[in-house]
């Protein structure tokens, strides 16, 4: 939980929006996969929902660094 406070917590400091869009996209990638493992919570109570905002988070983070890199 302490590493998800601090990745958005440190989306405050960097200037650029697409970080910390991208710093978002992790955080909430990440507090929805603790909510769904630690308590059992699904996103509108379903888990095929849940598991395509997990993936759809993670992988649309990666693909804003990659991006973020390359321009």
């Amino acid at each position: 939980m302490l590493a998800v406070v601090g990745m958005e917590v440190s989306r405050l400091l960097p200037p650029e929006r697409a970080m910390a869009t991208t710093i978002s996209a992790f955080t909430a990638s990440d507090a929805i996969l603790s909510f769904d493992l630690v308590k059992g919570a699904k996103l509108l109570n379903s888990s095929r929902l849940t598991a395509w905002a997990v993936w759809f988070l993670y992988w649309g983070g990666q693909a804003a660094i990659c991006w973020g890199m390359l321009s």
